[in-house]
């Protein structure tokens, strides 16, 4: 009997204290009901809290009935080591949804996540080992370059990336773009993983469709082309092409995924050309 009045207790104190968390987020516009958070957007930034080392969390975001966001984080309840980020500008005003595993402690670190206008002072590129002549991302894991192309004054860079921490998963397209080569300026993500691209996006290219052959060209401008692997699709490897009429700054999925089905297992990695002699793009491809 002592040791149930004991676990009863236990129970009780834990209750208070996500009662006194969903009290402070109510404060800060936003709801905390069981393993579901919301959020009316007021600021550029959607911090996440990041523990190194603490389990995976699945987390997925909608604002009304578009999910943005589906993503496995290994989220902090308290000792935070630092904030992942998600640029949320395109939904201010709106309202947005957070949703959770029904754990205690992904419910207590899903009320650590917060919306503020700019980015936590971490020292970013202050560190003692940190690059500073070659580039690197603010946080989060990062590997092979991908898509390389110049448009318009801007060179971009794509690069495989883990924008959320260190441990595998979540693989997106992170994106830069710099002048002179030198200075590099980190944008969102372009390709990540939400409803209409399940699993990860693996490795691939980009390149300007200066003729625009593809027909996805706007307003008389050459559409951008990115061409990478989609993987946990329902047949498992695709190749998958995404696009952007606005520089570079923002992508979409083409309407007829995959462009290439599954071939095989582990099949990735597509690199694609324009062939001038015979008028027609060539995709070489990794099996």
């Amino acid at each position: 009997m002592k040791l149930l009045y004991q676990i009863k207790l236990t129970l009780i104190g834990v209750a208070l204290t996500l009662i006194q968390t969903n009290g402070n987020a109510q404060e800060n516009n936003s709801t905390l009901v069981d393993s579901v958070r919301t959020m009316k957007v007021s600021n550029k930034y959607l911090l996440i809290p990041i523990k190194n080392g603490s389990p995976m969390r699945k987390l997925l975001m909608h604002v009304g009935k578009e999910e943005f966001r589906n993503i496995e984080v290994e989220l902090a309840t308290s000792d935070i080591d630092f904030y992942a980020w998600i640029d949320i500008s395109n939904y201010i005003g709106n309202t947005i949804k957070i949703t959770t595993e029904s754990k205690l402690e992904a419910i207590k670190g899903i009320a650590l996540i917060k919306n503020e206008p700019s980015l936590p002072d971490e020292g970013f590129y202050k560190e003692s080992y940190r690059l500073q002549v070659h580039y690197s991302p603010k946080v989060g894991w990062v590997n092979d370059p991908n898509g390389l192309f110049y448009y318009k004054g801007d060179w971009h860079l794509f690069y495989q990336h883990i924008p959320y921490g260190q441990k595998w998963g979540n693989m997106s397209w992170g994106h830069a773009v710099s002048n002179d080569l030198v200075h590099w300026q980190e944008l969102p993500p372009a390709l990540h993983s939400k409803k209409d691209m399940p699993g990860y996006a693996y490795s691939g290219s980009a390149i300007v469709d200066w003729k625009n052959h593809s027909s996805l060209g706007i307003n008389g401008e050459p559409p951008l082309l990115l061409y990478f692997s989609a993987t946990h699709t329902a047949n498992g490897h695709e190749q998958w092409l995404a696009y952007s009429n606005d520089k570079g700054r923002t992508w979409k999925l083409y309407g007829k995924n995959p462009i290439v089905p599954n071939l095989g297992e582990g099949d990735r990695d597509p690199k694609v050309i324009w062939d001038e002699t015979r008028k027609e793009f060539v995709l070489f491809i990794f099996l």
